[in-house]
């Protein structure tokens, strides 16, 4: 929000605006507070917040949140998953077996159309009530939306740490599960001691000039030697590039490794994502949900040399972790 208007985050691939134009905070409140459009959503969204209201401890005395071994780990798919999509996923499945325990992981099924509720009663729980040895506390949804919804998702994640792989095909799952058992099983880390932290601020635009001030620098000031956090993480290096220096140039070296900070183990960005390409338009897979850069002019013009999208990922870039 900057002086008496609302400045939502984003920009449009085609035509440079913004995805959606300032609003102004009665309007902003007038949406919120307008008639649902189906009576039926209200009752079950006034149903939801019941639930989510009630007292809850959240996870037992007895287990630790912050430690898999200790709260466990659970794969959920669509009941109707094909049999090669599950297959695709048992040496991640082994893997955190063999690092947590049979008893600890859990394979678990969802049905069509299931609500959350009626998902979490059909396992034994029920909201507000965390049980590990019922329901991980870990949970990893497999496959799209369209079966495994972001209502079922973001209302399990109100309790749960719950995450979502959704790749194309198998190959797609099975590339990034042999990633990720790599690094795990790793004697080494590709990752240096180091954050970076990459905030744009473009000029006539509030949004970005709003998250580099408030946000971005505020941040890295704080983990930076002498900073409020600097003692949580002895050693760290802390690398920003804010503003003029926040370029495509600058956000590829980061991710190739070879800036100041090396090979950053935690990377943070604020600027506006990139979208509006229609549905099946070419780009709109490779490019949706780009990171605007410095090098763009303002409002009005846009081009691919001006933000970074998955196709700008160097070859030899690490992102391991």
């Amino acid at each position: 929000m900057a002086g008496d208007l609302v400045y939502p985050n984003g920009v449009n691939a085609l035509t440079g605006e913004y995805l959606l134009d300032p609003l102004e905070p009665a309007d902003v409140a007038a949406l919120a507070k307008a008639t649902p459009r189906n009576d039926a959503h209200e009752r079950w969204l006034a149903s939801v917040s019941n639930h989510l209201t009630q007292p809850s401890f959240g996870v037992p005395f007895d287990v630790t949140a912050d430690d898999p071994a200790s709260a466990g780990w659970g794969i959920v798919f669509q009941s109707d998953a094909p049999t090669a999509l599950q297959q695709s996923l048992q040496k991640l499945i082994d893997h955190r077996r063999s690092q947590l325990g049979d008893a600890k992981v859990k394979i678990l099924f969802h049905q069509p159309n299931e609500p959350w509720a009626d998902w979490l009663a059909r396992h034994g729980v029920g909201p507000g009530t965390v049980d590990p040895t019922m329901v991980p506390y870990y949970l990893l949804l497999i496959g799209p939306p369209t079966g495994l919804t972001f209502e079922m998702q973001y209302l399990l994640d109100v309790e749960y740490a719950v995450g979502r792989l959704d790749f194309d095909d198998v190959d797609g799952y099975r590339r990034y599960i042999d990633g990720v058992v790599d690094y795990e099983s790793s004697t080494t880390t590709p990752r240096d001691a180091s954050a970076a932290f990459f905030g744009t601020r473009h000029p006539l635009d509030p949004a970005t000039q709003l998250s580099a001030d408030a946000m971005v620098d505020p941040l890295a000031k704080a983990f930076a030697p002498g900073g409020r956090f600097a003692a949580s993480i002895p050693g760290l290096r802390v690398d920003s590039s804010i503003g003029a220096p926040s370029t495509k140039a600058a956000l590829k070296e980061i991710l190739s490794g070879g800036g100041p900070a090396g090979r950053p183990a935690v990377l943070f960005t604020a600027t506006h994502g990139i979208g509006g390409w229609p549905s099946g338009h070419p780009d709109q897979i490779g490019r949706q949900g780009a990171l605007l850069c410095q090098d763009w002019p303002g409002v009005g013009s846009i081009d691919q040399a001006h933000y970074f999208a998955a196709p700008d990922l160097p070859a030899d870039a690490q992102v391991h972790g």
